[in-house]
């Protein structure tokens, strides 16, 4: 876990800078902190096996999101992760689903999107998690899936700022229980919603928001998509609340990719 001490004080700099009220963050109680993970040892089945593409602006939430698949994917058996900067398809054929991560920032390339989208092609289902926003003008980034938008039902991010909270709705339960809300930390005062063309379900839809109410997380035939990243929240340690909610969201998603899609 020591590599995840020095990530502990960005906790602060998220909550002072969040534009989504004052919430302070809560600790995990002391029954349940030793063993957050345990869900993925219960729900039995050989880990899944998962390619990470990251695409992360600051070098400690790569490195924290690194740990995060060494811990919770190989030391507690959640999933068979590798992580990865830029694809290629060689390396999305090893995989049984990709998870790709975009903070702030940052956009796939043309490279990364024609591998991801010959991998759905293929048949195989990838989730995206994109926060396309640059933060030093607060502007969105045009094309953050660079022609990726098509495997996913033409799919579009749309910015609803002021807030940041969302409650989960139609979310898996196995291998955890995710019916709850959240609090997203983030630096831009701003969550996105996201809608797409295909046949969809939600899983999470924003709160307070009266400017964009829409969903900011569905599943698609071709995959997931949420309308937040997650590499910050996955860098913190395991005895903070939103980090462990996370973590388990980002397992609930592989689980979810590597079965059969759940439409309305």
């Amino acid at each position: 876990m020591s590599r995840l001490i020095k990530l502990l004080p960005l906790l602060a700099v998220g909550t002072a800078l969040a534009g989504c009220g004052t919430t302070q963050e809560l600790a995990i109680p002391a029954a349940t902190r030793s063993d957050p993970a345990q869900g993925c040892r219960t729900s039995g089945g050989a880990p899944i096996k998962v390619l990470f593409l990251a695409k992360e602006a600051v070098p400690d939430e790569l490195e924290g999101l690194r740990y995060f698949v060494d811990d919770w994917g190989r030391r507690q058996g959640c999933f068979n992760g590798t992580v990865v900067t830029s694809v290629k398809s060689s390396e999305l054929a090893r995989a049984a689903v990709a998870v790709v991560d975009i903070s702030h920032d940052e956009q796939l390339s043309a490279g990364d999107a024609q591998a991801l989208n010959s991998f759905v092609a293929s048949g195989k289902r990838i989730a995206v998690f994109g926060w396309p926003l640059k933060l030093g003008d607060r502007s969105v980034i045009a094309d953050p899936l660079a022609g990726v938008e098509g495997s996913l039902g033409g799919v579009q991010f749309n910015v609803a700022r002021g807030c940041g909270d969302w409650q989960y709705a139609q979310a898996p339960t196995t291998p955890f229980d995710l019916g709850q809300s959240y609090r997203y930390e983030n630096f831009g005062s701003a969550i996105f919603t996201v809608k797409a063309d295909a046949r969809q379900r939600s899983w999470a839809n924003s709160l307070f928001c009266p400017s964009d109410p829409g969903p900011v997380m569905i599943e698609m035939p071709g995959g997931i998509v949420a309308g937040f990243s997650f590499g910050y929240s996955v860098s913190l340690a395991d005895d903070n609340i939103r980090a462990t909610g996370m973590k388990r969201l980002v397992i609930d998603t592989i689980h979810a990719l590597a079965s059969p899609a759940v439409l309305s």
